[in-house]
């Protein structure tokens, strides 16, 4: 925004809800630049990120880190890309998180955008958002990705087959998209005042890894997910950062046509291992192997319906989500505990309390979670969901947007079998700026795993270019540091991206700004 100009926009928005977990909304405007046009200025803020691009050209992302109530926006010359006479068009990726963060505090979803076009300093034309803008929601992207940390928001699923890179460009034809919700002026509630940007906006260089470590054949195991517990026992969580003590339990049921041993894995026990009963009988600490954190247990199922029931009882859950993972050599699948009763939005997850629930608030005295609570004595180590009857007011399904359809942090540290491979000379073209491919070794009934080595900590924005067959996944994890046979996992942390490749030569830029080293 210019020095004195006022803003002619509108906060807008789209979709159902104000405040919408995970969302990622595309929002585009075309117009045709007035002839002389020289100049054009760009100002924009969003709730809670957002990429601009004008004629299909990257701009810049952002805003700074600022309160709902003064919420900063970004400023940004753009004259070099509008053509005069002919029609332009911006674009605007705004990710919504709609839970509060250590950098964020929950506002509602918004954009707010203008830009000013100039003839030797005169006012031609303002674009402003409003009525007339379009929208939808980003096809492509998951809004069932896990929380990355109590930190940070959500990691990365996108699917290139569902959502084509074209809607930035002019040409793209939007007339099937919603038209855009006006919010209010700016100024409207939360973001009551606007403030320029106070910090510069970071420089951004390309940067290639330095080397291929490790290549391996990995057999992945048959089933993950990460399951959002704290949201569960306590919506009101996604308003705040503070950890929440709760008591109560989760149960699913576990189907299996024969007899079966099942491998059940909590990766990521950091902080908590819940307690588990399989069938009413309660498993002992001591049947775990695996290395702390990771905890593993194995489990021996009747053939038909298997009841698992965990005491997720926790102190303080901070935002870290319950990861979760189970293998078998047969078949297996997970369903409700109580049929199709319970709708097709929910998991196959109930939980059952919380019983009792507390705000930890650092600094300030509380009360202690109370444990004593008749039901959740009574059902420790529930053997069927009959058992439930009397319980019924406590019995919530887990809806699946706090449920992942997959969890790549559980597949990038474990797995049923791994073998090491000779790295070929070839391959290092993946990871140089050489126009020859690096052409990635596939195997039957296993993945490729390459560790990638950039020879320093950086923070940024992963982009790759790569040929695929539609329906190729490829799969990023970051961490930081090894050392010979030792790698620093992340185990607080789900840095974490999955790709789902469309067909053909194609390429990415990840909007989320991550770290990574290795």
């Amino acid at each position: 925004m210019r020095h004195g100009e006022k803003w002619r926009a509108s906060w807008i928005w789209g979709g159902a809800e104000e405040s919408p977990r995970n969302e990622w909304r595309c929002f585009r405007r075309s117009f045709v630049a007035p002839k002389g046009c020289d100049a054009a200025v760009l100002s924009l803020a969003a709730d809670s990120r957002y990429a601009l691009y004008v004629n299909g050209e990257w701009v810049g992302r952002g805003p700074a880190r600022s309160w709902p109530e003064k919420q900063s926006y970004d400023t940004y010359e753009v004259g070099h890309l509008i053509r005069a006479g002919e029609r332009n068009t911006i674009a605007v990726l705004v990710m919504h998180f709609g839970v509060s963060t250590f950098y964020y505090v929950r506002g509602r979803g918004g954009l707010l955008a203008q830009m000013e076009l100039l003839s030797e300093g005169r006012m031609l034309q303002t674009i402003a958002t409003d009525g007339e803008w379009r929208t939808v929601r980003h096809p492509g992207h998951d809004p069932r990705s896990p929380r990355m940390s109590c930190q940070q928001a959500f990691a990365e699923r996108i699917d290139a087959r569902l959502g084509s890179t074209e809607w930035v460009s002019p040409h793209y034809d939007d007339t099937e998209w919603e038209r855009a919700l006006t919010i209010g002026t700016a100024g409207t509630a939360p973001w009551t005042e606007l403030e320029p940007r106070d910090i510069p906006l970071l420089a951004e260089e390309s940067r290639y890894p330095s080397r291929i470590e490790s290549l391996r054949r990995v057999e992945p195991i048959a089933w993950s997910t990460a399951i959002d517990v704290r949201s569960q026992m306590d919506p009101d969580s996604a308003n705040h950062c503070n950890p929440v003590g709760y008591v109560g339990y989760l149960a699913t049921t576990i189907r299996v046509k024969s007899a079966a041993v099942l491998t059940l894995g909590f990766p990521n026990a950091t902080s908590h291992l819940p307690g588990v009963a399989l069938n009413g009988a309660p498993i002992e600490a001591s049947a775990y192997t695996g290395k702390p954190p990771e905890r593993y247990v194995e489990l021996t199922l009747r053939p038909g319906d298997n009841f698992l029931w965990l005491d997720v009882t926790h102190e303080a859950d901070h935002g870290r989500n319950l990861q979760l993972g189970m293998d078998s050599a047969e078949p297996f699948e997970l369903v409700s505990p109580f049929g199709e009763q319970i709708g097709t939005s929910a998991s196959p997850f109930v939980s059952v309390g919380p019983f009792d629930r507390v705000e930890v608030i650092d600094h300030r005295p509380g009360r202690e979670l109370s444990k004593n609570h008749v039901g959740y004595l009574r059902l420790r180590n529930c053997p069927s969901p009959s058992e439930l009857t009397e319980f019924e007011r406590w019995i919530r399904p887990v809806p699946k947007t706090l449920v992942s359809r997959d969890n790549i942090f559980i597949a990038c540290i474990w797995s049923r079998r791994e073998t090491r491979l000779q790295v070929p000379y070839e391959l290092r073209h993946a990871i140089d700026s050489s126009p020859a491919p690096g052409v990635v070794p596939l195997f039957d009934e296993a993945d490729t795993e390459m560790i990638v080595d950039f020879g320093l900590e950086l923070s940024g924005y992963l982009a790759f270019d790569l040929e695929a067959s539609a329906g190729t996944i490829v799969d990023f994890y970051g961490f930081e540091y090894m050392r010979d046979d030792y790698r620093q996992d992340t185990y607080d942390l789900d840095n974490t991206l999955r790709y789902i490749c469309t067909e053909g030569r194609q390429a990415y830029i990840s909007p989320i700004r991550r770290g990574c080293g290795t």
